[in-house]
């Protein structure tokens, strides 16, 4: 196994100078952030993007996540191995339960009235590849995948934290 060896100048870092458009923040997001003292009190911040290229196989993906701050960014690059690592190592099992997902899915509410229920191999045969990786604040992440039309052009959101499969649902 190839094992995934990021590092911290492997990460393109965009920071940009935000100014909050409206005075309503999502209470949910501000307990996030940890910061509402300091950002009710300022009217611009720091957005920081940090996003890199790696190929997965055959696959050319991006890995992306946000940092609250620069100072971050090798923890969150030494988390990001650890997860990619941990996701190679078992890509099957995770597979399995996503193409199960997706399988239950299509034929429960996604189907055209031409169309016959598809069977688990046809699923995996016509199951998009990874297209981007998104790492959370709390290094959870998700995995998006192209989904070949099978949804119409959306993404499929993998969410995973702790090893395991929080959630699958459609994206975009």
């Amino acid at each position: 196994m190839n094992y995934i060896k990021l590092k911290t100048n492997d990460f393109k870092i965009e920071i940009t100078k935000e100014e909050p458009i409206s005075v309503w923040i999502d209470p949910k997001f501000q307990m996030e952030t940890d910061n509402l003292e300091k950002k009710n009190k300022t009217t611009r911040f720091e957005l920081i993007l940090c996003h890199s290229q790696i190929k997965l196989g055959n696959i050319v993906l991006k890995i992306s996540f946000s940092p609250d701050n620069v100072g971050e960014i090798p923890t969150f690059v030494k988390e990001i191995n650890l997860k990619l690592n941990e996701y190679i190592l078992n890509q099957n099992k995770y597979f399995d339960r996503i193409v199960d997902e997706i399988l239950k899915l299509k034929n429960r509410s996604w189907l055209s009235s031409e169309e016959n229920k598809y069977t688990k191999k046809e699923i995996m045969l016509e199951f998009g590849e990874i297209k981007e990786i998104y790492f959370n604040k709390d290094f959870s992440y998700s995995i998006f995948f192209n989904d070949n039309q099978l949804f119409l052009g959306h993404y499929i959101e993998v969410r995973i934290k702790k090893e395991k499969i929080n959630e699958i649902t459609l994206a975009g």
